[in-house]
């Protein structure tokens, strides 16, 4: 007889009421998985943009503030491990820009520098991800990943939640803006 001892598993923590979930039959290609291969897997419950006549699915990625972001600032402080990179866009429901540096230097936040200011955000905000620089240009919200999945060079695809009640907000792996939230619609109850 063979004994090993194992890990626990994680607690399940549950993001939204699972008898309400509607996904999406087929899966839907990764766009631009790549850049959560630091995470290793693109977690369940990150909002996405599906792109139903392609097939296709942008996560969208968040960075929440460690402290506010006033109107005129180029420089955002925003709690560790975020998944933005230089060159990648950035913004709020109303302006979006351009990622020009990251400083990762102190161990409680890491800093990043924005093209030019987006207006005041508070602390706790959640600035994301966008499509270019400009008025509105940051990605919306149509669907939720419905479970974990494990990067794996070739395997791109996932799950999108068309349809769930009960969503715990502060449960995501970044909260829903109020806008984000009015883009999913009423196939959504956020709390």
């Amino acid at each position: 007889m063979h004994y090993a001892v194992t890990p626990k598993d994680a607690p399940f923590l549950e993001l939204w009421q699972e008898k309400t979930v509607h996904v999406l039959s087929g899966g839907f290609n990764i766009v631009n998985f790549a850049s959560f291969a630091v995470l290793g897997k693109l977690p369940k419950g990150i909002p996405l943009s599906v792109d139903f006549k392609n097939h296709t699915a942008t996560p969208v990625k968040g960075a929440v503030l460690n402290a506010a972001l006033g109107a005129s600032d180029t420089t955002a402080q925003v709690k560790k491990n975020g998944l933005f990179a230089v060159g990648d866009f950035i913004g709020t429901s109303t302006k979006a820009v351009q990622i020009t540096a990251i400083n990762t230097d102190n161990s409680a936040y890491n800093v990043i520098t924005l093209s030019e200011a987006i207006g005041a955000v508070a602390n706790g905000g959640v600035l994301f991800s966008a499509t270019e620089a400009g008025a509105s240009k940051v990605l919306a919200v149509n669907a939720l990943n419905y479970a974990d999945v494990k990067f794996v060079p070739g395997v791109f695809a996932c799950s999108a939640i068309i349809q769930a009640y009960e969503v715990n907000n502060s449960r995501l792996p970044y909260p829903l803006t109020t806008t984000q939230i009015s883009q999913l619609g009423d196939r959504f109850f956020v709390y």
